[in-house]
């Protein structure tokens, strides 16, 4: 190539060059045009998201409000006195507010317990115009929340099954609901429930227990912590060992004193080298300082 070959040559190369910058340029203009339009179109739909949740979120309140206002009864709250759960018949308090009471209106608090769909009428007392209050008394078995854990060594951990708890917390449960009449009117409030079986746990606090799954043994360690406004001790734990229904032997399970908190809100129990065996069961004995005795079957 002779040198005006060559100079031909270099010129249509920066010709070239020049012309793919100028287009490489004119690609990333366009580029970062296209994503500020994104971006604002982004914040955009952000700013119209939250202006429909803040304007949903105010119809909301002010539906409730509304609601409020228009309602024949207010709320119903439910109070107990932690300090005579222990007596031999602790009582829950409901009080509610009826805001269209009629002369002579008959007011009553209708419950029932667990699964029972027979509700017992209990008369309200007026404490003021207006203003109900009825006291029924706690017949949901007072005891401790257990928590039994299955910890198989090198393996998963099973829980108690779930159908287990929905059937705890059905029988601990309590429906009710008030009606108000006057002459032919009977108006009604929507059944409603609260779970009682907290106050048990208040009482007698948590009872949690894991059992370790080794080879040829097994270990427990129970611990009960959650007793704050009780002065219930948990005093003694026994472990029962069955053969499917034949008892084979009772064992204390030994109060583990260093590895428990000075201040008492949790006691830790262990006992190790459990021999395992075919058809075994295992059963807690929780004994209170109260004299009361729980057991629950574990393994």
């Amino acid at each position: 190539m002779n040198p005006k070959q060559q100079n031909r040559f270099n010129n249509f190369i920066i010709i070239v060059l020049s012309i793919s910058i100028i287009m490489n340029f004119t690609l990333l203009t366009k580029v970062n045009h296209i994503e500020n339009e994104v971006l604002n179109i982004s914040h955009e739909q952000q700013y119209l998201s939250e202006n429909v949740n803040n304007q949903s979120n105010q119809i909301h309140h002010s539906l409730n409000e509304f609601f409020a206002k228009q309602s024949w009864m207010g709320p119903i709250t439910m109070n107990t006195d932690s300090k005579e759960l222990d007596v031999e018949k602790p009582v829950a308090t409901f009080e509610w507010q009826v805001k269209e009471l009629q002369p002579d209106s008959n007011v009553i608090f209708h419950y029932a317990y667990g699964e029972s769909d027979n509700f017992i009428e209990l008369p309200a007392e007026e404490l003021q115009q207006g203003l109900f209050q009825v006291k029924v008394p706690v017949e949901a078995k007072l005891e401790p929340q257990w928590e039994a854990v299955t910890i198989i060594s090198g393996s998963h951990i099973e829980e108690k099954s779930k159908q287990a708890e929905e059937e705890a917390y059905h029988e601990q449960s309590l429906k009710y609901f008030i009606s108000v009449s006057y002459g032919d009117t009977v108006r009604s409030s929507e059944i409603s429930s609260e779970y009682l079986g907290y106050l048990g746990t208040n009482l007698y606090g948590v009872l949690q227990t894991d059992i370790h799954l080794n080879k040829n043994n097994i270990g427990i360690t129970l611990m009960n912590h959650g007793v704050y406004e009780s002065h219930n001790q948990l005093s003694e734990v026994y472990l029962l060992s069955y053969e499917g229904n034949k008892l084979v032997s009772e064992e204390e399970i030994p109060f583990n004193e260093e590895m428990s908190p000075p201040d008492g809100h949790m006691r830790l129990y262990e006992l190790n080298d459990i021999r395992k065996y075919e058809d075994m069961k295992l059963v807690i004995r929780a004994i209170y300082s109260d004299g009361e005795i729980f057991e629950q079957e574990v393994y």
